[in-house]
């Protein structure tokens, strides 16, 4: 049936074929470990990330524009009555005439981190021990209702 030379060369091919599929299966099982692994490790990494993140601060104010008041900075400014505090406010600044929004904005900004009085400046300090934030936190809550309330005021007189 096979010749001597016939032998020879297909006993090492199938040796060769053996241990090709032997390695395949070996490779195959190690690709699949490293995945199972990596999935693990990502897990890890995913409760890391979420612990950190929990540990941080909450943000008054998002971080898109326009700025706007996170679920935090609402209570915030509900604690300050800052809506109140912005209508009363916005009647005494001086809107330019066809104020753009981010005039108005920066107008707000200035307003509240250099016109703001001694009992305004407590009541930040206030707010900021009892939400546990800084004062700049309080003043940028401050600062989106105040810039709100000017926008407001501008479409009103438009």
């Amino acid at each position: 049936m096979f010749s001597t030379t016939d032998l020879a060369w297909i006993v090492p091919a199938s040796l060769a074929f053996v241990g090709l599929v032997f390695a395949t299966g070996r490779w195959y099982s190690s690709v699949n470990s490293d995945r199972a692994n990596f999935k693990e490790f990502m897990d890890e990494v995913r409760q890391d990330v979420k612990e950190i993140l929990a540990r941080l601060p909450p943000t008054p104010v998002t971080g898109s524009s326009p700025l706007q008041l996170t679920d935090f900075g609402e209570r915030m400014s509900e604690w300050l009555d800052a809506p109140e505090w912005a209508k009363g406010v916005a009647v005494t600044v001086e809107l330019p005439d066809q104020a753009e929004p981010f005039q108005l904005d920066e107008i707000a900004r200035r307003y509240v981190h250099e016109q703001v009085h001694e009992a305004a400046i407590a009541l930040i300090a206030k707010c900021a021990y009892e939400f546990g934030t800084e004062h700049g936190a309080v003043r940028e809550v401050l600062r989106v209702v105040l810039r709100d309330e000017l926008l407001k005021r501008a479409d009103e007189a438009a």
